[in-house]
């Protein structure tokens, strides 16, 4: 539901814990590349967020697998070997860490770029817990690990419990949770197995995580682990949940075929003399629902019909799934039937996620939005830009698919420079609009105007408003003069009532500071996203464009690099000297070059090691 590069980061999970094991298993470098290409797709793969929680999972296994519980030892003999031991785990972890590092090389191309708008964005000094806290998974969720759809879904019966469905809904199934459960309990029958406990305590901490607000683990991470503030959504903590209870259902599986009789009998009686607990409540509840259902469909009308049949519904199902999983597991205590016990298994749990998951899943074509398209009907992206007054970040998008040009976007990483200079007056009649080129204000809720305001109304259709902006600046123009200022002195400057645009600019170094008259035309020519050209006349001097100032801008003058003037704290300018000229701004960040060459340059090195490495099997083939 918008979040795609969250299932396309979270799918490499499994495999870079595979090439974990690789690495630490045969300890040579066709491993180390296997493992720096999981983690340059799990770059590649385009979210951030999951991509730390994927990390962390990584760091903690490595260090796990490659730091195993440590012997006694005594004697000469013994104390060389477990220096020798140490010596071994000490060159795995840096395989590890190598392996981590060729990863982030291959994707440097979008590393580097990434942590550039990084660390110029809001999130950089983002103090608030209540941002990072924002969509955690309430403490009564852990009801749909067994109920997915307890709350509702947002296909057919809509959904009805807190924050956003895709964000709150984690679900395992019930036979993987019992599959968990026996790994647990073969402890107590076999003794603990470091793994089980590994994967135990990672899950227990993902789920504590994923609470957010509602537990303690969130908030020491959140003050204590570096970066962790700048994501949000802790409830996407719960992507180790079900990876940790995936693995359990690896072991318990494993350990069940190889189980002897006896020993199977001793993981499951405990099961069975606990199961009768749970099958009464399940059976009165759903037999309250169904005295209810019995009673509602008797009123000739109930808004909340719909509801109680689709929990009634659920609980039904879960009931169904129980029943399942117990038979499932009651024929584990039966030796000849452990042949087919495997297939049973995924034929059910694949039974279990369809039954969930089809009905989410509908292709329909995407609807435009009716707001973006009345905007454009009523203006001119040619003549000036629009401000979306009062409009949610959800739809601010949406001008994209109409021309239209916006002022505001839904960005994760917003620039904190830009959000710092709009936000600053909150007012849609704000000098800053004028300096950004916005001819228009569009709003669903009317504004109030003055008998002198700047704002007229051009149209109302559908509940959408348009307004026009009568003090909005060209795309580009001259300006006389120009004054140093810091970032709050630009601000209040712009701000004040007497401050004229077209005679002055603020400016951060004297290389503003340009010959000319600071008057004549400047039109633009061309322009493409990653690019600008504009055609000067007049006297010359600063000509400032209504576009924003950014360091991976380069501009051109009459074909010669020239440097960029930020003008009035945030748009780009440009000394100009008297005459015709031609001005070009192309967009080349310096992040993408590097971040290129090294991608090209680690991919290179890959692309030797693989042939050098199928070259020596050649010859090995041939000798043998």
């Amino acid at each position: 539901a918008g979040h795609l590069g969250v299932i396309t980061t979270g799918a490499w999970l499994p495999w870079g814990l595979w090439a974990l094991r690789r690495i630490a298993k045969r300890r040579d470098g066709g491993s180390i590349v296997l493992g720096g290409l999981c983690v340059a797709m799990a770059i590649l793969a385009g979210h951030s967020a999951t991509l730390i929680y994927l990390g962390l999972l990584w760091v903690a296994y490595g260090l796990f697998i490659g730091w195993p519980a440590a012997r006694q030892a005594s004697g000469r003999q013994a104390r060389a070997r477990q220096a020798g031991a140490r010596q071994m785990r000490v060159r795995l972890l840096l395989s590890f860490v190598a392996s981590g590092a060729l990863g982030a090389a291959l994707a440097a191309v979008q590393l580097l770029p990434l942590l550039s708008s990084l660390l110029s964005s809001t999130r950089i000094d983002q103090p608030d817990y209540a941002f990072s806290s924002r969509f955690s998974w309430p403490v009564g969720y852990l009801i749909t690990l067994l109920v997915p759809n307890f709350f509702g879904e947002p296909v057919r019966t809509g959904y009805w419990g807190d924050g956003v469905y895709e964000e709150m809904i984690y679900y395992v199934g019930i036979l993987p949770l019992l599959l968990g459960w026996v790994a647990w309990r073969a402890g107590q029958v076999y003794g603990r197995s470091r793994q089980v406990l590994f994967w135990t305590a990672a899950g227990g901490v993902a789920l504590l995580s994923a609470f957010g607000s509602h537990g303690i683990v969130h908030r020491l991470l959140f003050r204590f682990l570096p970066g962790f503030a700048m994501m949000r959504a802790p409830a996407r903590a719960g992507l180790i949940l079900t990876c940790s209870v995936a693995v359990l259902v690896a072991f318990s599986l494993t350990l069940l075929e190889r189980a002897e009789p006896e020993e199977r009998e001793a993981l499951l009686s405990p099961f069975f003399k606990a199961s009768l607990a749970w099958r009464v409540p399940v059976t009165v509840v759903i037999l309250v629902m169904g005295c209810y259902l019995v009673y509602a469909f008797g009123k000739e009308s109930n808004p909340e019909i719909g509801r109680f049949w689709h929990t009634a519904s659920a609980l039904a199902t879960f009931g169904l799934l129980f029943t399942l999983a117990s038979a499932y597991l009651h024929q584990w205590r039966i030796p000849s039937s452990s042949v087919w016990l495997p297939r049973l298994a995924v034929a059910l749990i694949l039974f279990d996620l369809w039954s969930l998951g089809s009905g989410l899943v509908a292709v329909v074509p995407a609807p435009l939005s009716a707001y973006w398209r009345i905007v454009a009907k009523h203006s001119d992206a040619e003549v000036g830009r629009v401000l979306p007054w009062g409009l949610s970040y959800a739809e601010q998008n949406g001008a994209l698919s109409y021309g239209v040009r916006s002022v505001f976007g839904y960005n994760p990483l917003e620039d904190a420079a830009y959000n710092a200079f709009i936000t600053a007056v909150p007012d849609p009649r704000a000098r800053i609009y004028d300096l950004l080129n916005v001819r228009y204000v569009s709003t669903t809720v009317p504004l109030t105007l003055g008998e002198d305001d700047t704002l007229t109304l051009l149209a109302e259709e559908s509940g959408v408003y348009v307004y026009g902006r009568q003090t909005a600046l060209p795309r580009a123009w001259f300006v006389s003069g120009v004054v140093r200022g810091n970032v709050a002195e630009t601000i209040a400057g712009i701000n004040r009532a007497d401050y004229d645009p077209r005679e002055l600019a603020y400016v951060a170094s004297d290389d503003g500071v340009c010959p000319g008259g600071g008057s004549g035309d400047v039109g633009i020519t061309r322009e493409t996203a990653n690019t600008l050209i504009a055609r000067t006349e007049g006297e010359g001097g600063l000509a400032v464009f209504s576009e924003r100032f950014s360091p991976g801008w380069r501009a051109t003058l009459d074909g010669q690099r020239v440097p960029i003037v930020r003008a009035n704290g945030l748009l780009r300018g440009v000394c100009v000297p008297a005459g015709d000229h031609t001005v070009a701004f192309n967009y080349k960040p310096p992040t993408l070059v590097v971040g290129g060459a090294v991608s090209s340059a680690s991919l290179l090195v890959c692309m030797c090691f693989v042939l050098c490495h199928c070259r020596r099997s050649h010859f090995r083939h041939d000798a043998a």
